[in-house]
């Protein structure tokens, strides 16, 4: 997940490896106890305990990220946070990779957004939600027309295109980070423009900063 702001500061990155192992070690011993049950069963106490332990620990790790977002935003001033989502985000997702496309739709964005708001509310940060269709495909930098997915039947070309983590602009020498990229587009979308200019994004190659590392968490 990126954050972009609309001022000159470097946005921020955080890394959801540590989600994605949380979210593959319960998955990987839920099957093995699973594929141990008799017969026509198909859940024991025991599972249940797993998935009781799962939940618990994945809302723990994203009230971890929350806690540490509304901190950073309360230490610059921010008093709006944008948040991007679509209806159906996880049935059409296309990272062009089998492991990102499953790594995806692990992750538990909708419990993220939940305690998110929570935060911000409780910390008078006014918290919007934006439709955020085409945010990936499109070029902030180029400011690609954006439509909403559905409401038109027509094809559209955008000025650049997504290789993983990184979205490279077409006859430019310049590259960016794709979920900022898409940050920015959801800023952009939800009709906030950049109040001041910013630096870096004449840099050929624009990135945000990584934060909030979980370096270990216990399982059990």
């Amino acid at each position: 997940m990126s954050i972009a702001y609309n001022f000159n500061r470097r946005g921020i990155s955080i890394s959801a490896n540590m989600l994605r192992s949380l979210n593959h070690y319960y998955n990987k011993m839920i099957g093995t106890m699973t594929s141990l049950l008799p017969k026509g069963i198909k859940i024991s106490k025991a599972i249940q305990n797993l998935w009781r332990k799962k939940d618990e620990q994945v809302r723990n790790l994203l009230g971890y990220y929350a806690n540490k977002l509304i901190k950073e935003f309360k230490l610059i001033g921010i008093d709006k946070f944008i948040i991007g989502k679509n209806k159906e985000q996880k049935q059409e997702i296309d990272l062009h990779s089998k492991l990102e496309n499953r790594n995806f739709c692990m992750i538990s964005f909708n419990k993220l957004i939940e305690i998110l708001k929570y935060k911000c509310e409780e910390n008078g940060i006014e918290c919007i939600e934006q439709e955020e269709s085409y945010t990936s495909k499109a070029s902030f930098l180029n400011n690609d027309f954006m439509p909403v997915y559905g409401e038109e039947n027509k094809e559209y070309e955008f000025s650049g295109w997504r290789n993983g983590r990184i979205y490279k602009i077409k006859r430019k020498n310049q590259k960016i980070h794709a979920d900022y990229n898409g940050a920015f587009n959801i800023m952009s979308k939800a009709g906030h423009e950049l109040i001041e200019k910013v630096c870096f994004l004449n840099n050929s190659w624009i990135f945000p900063v990584g934060k909030f590392k979980v370096k270990n968490l216990n399982y059990i």
